[in-house]
C-alpha cells in the first residue's frame, strides 16, 4: 500500500479455520485497505481437495459456509470492493447463490492454461459463463490486471513504464479491458511476427492445460525445440510439475540384486549368488536403513525357474518389512513358461512369496520396428504389454520407461507415451489397484552412439526437450517423472529437475555383503548427497 501498487489478496475457506478466523482476516484487509486504498479485489476461494497433497483426504468446503464467507467478505467489505470467486471451483448451480452472496469478479479465465494450482478443475469456456453472466442478470466484461479505478488514476497506481502499454490495452472512459487492444509483447512494444518462438510458446501452454487436444504433429514440434523455444518449454512443463506433484523431490533407499546371478549351488564365479547370499544381502539392506530392494533379470536356464519365487520367499521371510520389487515382464514370463504356471498363476504365486510391485523395465520402445532393428533379443512388444497389463490386474503397482536416442523418431516417442497413458487408464478403469508409478526417460549415452532427434543440438537439450514432454504428456496420467541420475549425473539431473522432473529413483546401496550381485555397482546416491 505504502508503494502504491494495486493488490489482490484473499481468503481461503475450509482449511480448518474457523468463523472467528474468516471474520478477523476479511476485517484485518478492510483495515488495511481504509489506510493505503491500494486493496483492488478480495478472492474468497472455497478449498478443494487434490490427490497428492497433505490435505488430500480432508473434505471439501461446504456450499453454505463458502456462500456465508462471500457474503461476511462483501457486508465487512462494503459495496465498492471487488469479491472474486473462482468459478471453476464451483459448479455452475452455484454461481447464483454466489453472486447473491455479493461476488462481482470472476477473476482471471483462461483459453489456453490450465488453473495450475487447481488442474483437475477445468476453466469453463468463457462463452458458457458470459451466458450463465447474462442468466444471473449482469453483462460479463473483460478487465485489465488491475481493476479500473487504478488503470482510470495512472499517475496515483501505475508505473511510469506500464502507463504507455495500459493506456492502450484499456478503454478510456470504463478502464475495462478496451475491445480493439493490440496485441503486446512483454516489453510493451507492439507484438512482432516471430511466428516459430510465439507458436512454441502458445504450442507449450496448450499442452500444459490440455494436453489431450495435441496432436502427434504438435508434440513432435515441442520434442525438437531448440533455444528459447526449448526454455518455455521446459519453464512451462517445471509450472506443471510444480502445481501437479509440487516442490518435494523423492528418492527411495534401495538396493540392487540382479536374479541373473543366481545359483542353487555355490559355484565361484564373480556376481553369482546363492539363497544364503541372498538373506545376508537382504539383512545388510535393512540393517543400512534401506527400504526396498529391487530384483530383476532372468535366471539361468540352467536354474529351475521356481528360483524366482525362492529369492523372493528369502528377501521377504528376512526382512518382511522391506518392499520387494520384482521381476521385469519378461522374468514373469520366463516362470510362466518353464516353471508351466501359466501368467496369472505366475503372478498370483509371486505376491504370495512376498512380491509388492514390479518393475516395467525390459522394453526400449513400444515399437516392433525399432525392437527388430536394435533389440531383436527383448521380449516382443505385444507380450510385454500383455504381460504389464496382467501384473497391474493382480493389483501390483510398476514402473514404466522409454530408452531413447536410439534407431527410433520423435513420432515413436510420442506413441510409446500414448500407449503408457492408455495402459494407465485401463488399468484405473479396472479398479485393481495397479497401474504405473512413474515414468522414467532413460538416454542411449552419446558416448554409445545416442542419437538426437535435432542435429547438433546439445546432449542436455535432448534430455530436457524428453523430460519436459513427458511430463507434460502424461499429466492427469502417471504422476512422476523420474530423472536416471546414473545415467546423466549429478549435474544435468539438477538442470531436469527444474524441467518438469520429480525423482530420482533410487540410493543403490552398495551394501556391505555382495555388492557385485547387484547392477550398476559402485553407483551410490547417499541421501544427504542428493540432498544437497
Amino acid at each position: 500500500g505504502r508503494e502504491r501498487v494495486p493488490f489482490t489478496t484473499g481468503i481461503l475457506v475450509g482449511i480448518g479455520e474457523t468463523v472467528h478466523d474468516r471474520a478477523e482476516s476479511l476485517i484485518a484487509l478492510r483495515d488495511a485497505h481504509r489506510r493505503h486504498g491500494h486493496v483492488q479485489e478480495v478472492i474468497v476461494q472455497n478449498f478443494r481437495a487434490k490427490p497428492r497433497t497433505a490435505m488430500r483426504a480432508a473434505p471439501d468446503a461446504s456450499l453454505l459456509e463458502y456462500v456465508a464467507a462471500v457474503a461476511t467478505a462483501r457486508l465487512v467489505l462494503g459495496p465498492r470492493m471487488r469479491v472474486q470467486v473462482p468459478p471453476n471451483l464451483s459448479d455452475e448451480t452455484e454461481f447464483e447463490l454466489l453472486v447473491r452472496a455479493g461476488a462481482d469478479d470472476w477473476g482471471g479465465v483462461s483459453p489456453l492454461t490450465a488453473d495450475h494450482v487447481n488442474p483437475e478443475r477445468p476453466w469453463p469456456h468463457l462463452d458458457d459463463l458470459a451466458r450463465r453472466t447474462a442468466e444471473l442478470g449482469f453483462t460479463l466484461r473483460e478487465r485489465l490486471t488491475a481493476h479500473p479505478e487504478f488503470v482510470r488514476d495512472p499517475d496515483g497506481w501505475i508505473d511510469p513504464d506500464l502507463r504507455p502499454a495500459v493506456a492502450r490495452l484499456a478503454d478510456p472512459d470504463s478502464g475495462l479491458a478496451g475491445d480493439a487492444a493490440p496485441a503486446l509483447r512483454r516489453g510493451g512494444a507492439p507484438a512482432a511476427s516471430r511466428r516459430s518462438g510465439g507458436d512454441l510458446a502458445r504450442l507449450a501452454e496448450a499442452a500444459a492445460s490440455a494436453p489431450g487436444d495435441l496432436d502427434d504433429g504438435d508434440w513432435v514440434r515441442l520434442l525438437t525445440a531448440t533455444g528459447s523455444g526449448l526454455d518455455t518449454l521446459t519453464a512451462t512443463a517445471d509450472d506443471v510439475r510444480r502445481y501437479t506433484v509440487g516442490e518435494t523431490v523423492s528418492i527411495v533407499v534401495n538396493r540392487n540384486l540382479t536374479s541373473t546371478g543366481f545359483r542353487a549351488v555355490a559355484t565361484g564365479e564373480p556376481g553369482t549368488f546363492t539363497l544364503d547370499d541372498v538373506a545376508a544381502i537382504t539383512t545388510d539392506a535393512w540393517d543400512l536403513g534401506a527400504t526396498e530392494i529391487c530384483v530383476q533379470g532372468r535366471v539361468a536356464a540352467s536354474e529351475d525357474p521356481r528360483a524366482y519365487l525362492d529369492i523372493a520367499r528369502t528377501v521377504h521371510e528376512t526382512a518382511p518389512r522391506l518392499h520387494l520389487h520384482a521381476y521385469r515382464p519378461q522374468d514373469v514370463w520366463d516362470l510362466a513358461d518353464r516353471g508351466g504356471l501359466g501368467l496369472d498363476g505366475a503372478l498370483a504365486a509371486l505376491r504370495d512369496a512376498g512380491v509388492r510391485s514390479v518393475p516395467g523395465t525390459g522394453v526400449k520402445v513400444l515399437s516392433e520396428r525399432v525392437r527388430r532393428a536394435a533389440f531383436d533379443g527383448d521380449l516382443e512388444i505385444d507380450r510385454w504389454e500383455t504381460g504389464i497389463r496382467a501384473a497391474h490386474a493382480h493389483g501390483f503397482r510398476s514402473t514404466s520407461v522409454l530408452f531413447y536416442g536410439h534407431v527410433e523418431t520423435a513420432g515413436e516417442r510420442v506413441a510409446h507415451l500414448r500407449r503408457l497413458r492408455e495402459l494407465q487408464a485401463d488399468a484405473a478403469a479396472a479398479g485393481s489397484g495397479g497401474g504405473f508409478t512413474e515414468f522414467v526417460p532413460i538416454p542411449l549415452p552419446a558416448t554409445l552412439g545416442g542419437v538426437p532427434l535435432v542435429a547438433g543440438r546439445a546432449p542436455i537439450d535432448e534430455h530436457r526437450a524428453m523430460v519436459a514432454v513427458s511430463r507434460m504428456l502424461l499429466t492427469g496420467s502417471i504422476p512422476h517423472v523420474q530423472v536416471p541420475w546414473t545415467r546423466l549425473g549429478i549435474a544435468a539431473t539438477a538442470v531436469l529437475l527444474r524441467s518438469g522432473g520429480d525423482d530420482l529413483g533410487g540410493t543403490l546401496l552398495d551394501g556391505r555383503v555382495r555388492p557385485d550381485a547387484g547392477v550398476e555397482q559402485g553407483l551410490e546416491l547417499p541421501i544427504p548427497e542428493a540432498a544437497r
